[in-house]
């Protein structure tokens, strides 16, 4: 059964999406960077992913601890 991992960082959290993807789950990566995460998404997706998307945002700790993206 394929899983879905969400990975903060197209750059830094690459190699994490990497190893998620070329064990056959589904990625999401979240970055602030667009064109960072396209290339990210679409090097995942050419390891043959089954599913690969990204998201462009910037997640951020609230002073209660709690993370939250805009």
């Amino acid at each position: 059964m394929a899983r879905t991992a969400v990975i903060s960082g197209g750059g830094t959290g690459y190699a994490v999406a990497e190893r998620f993807a070329s064990a056959g789950d589904k990625v999401v990566i979240v970055g602030r960077r667009e064109a960072v995460l396209e290339t990210a998404a679409a090097l995942a997706h050419w390891l043959a992913a089954p599913e690969v998307g990204h998201i462009t945002a910037q997640i951020i700790q609230t002073n209660g601890g709690a993370l939250a993206g805009h």
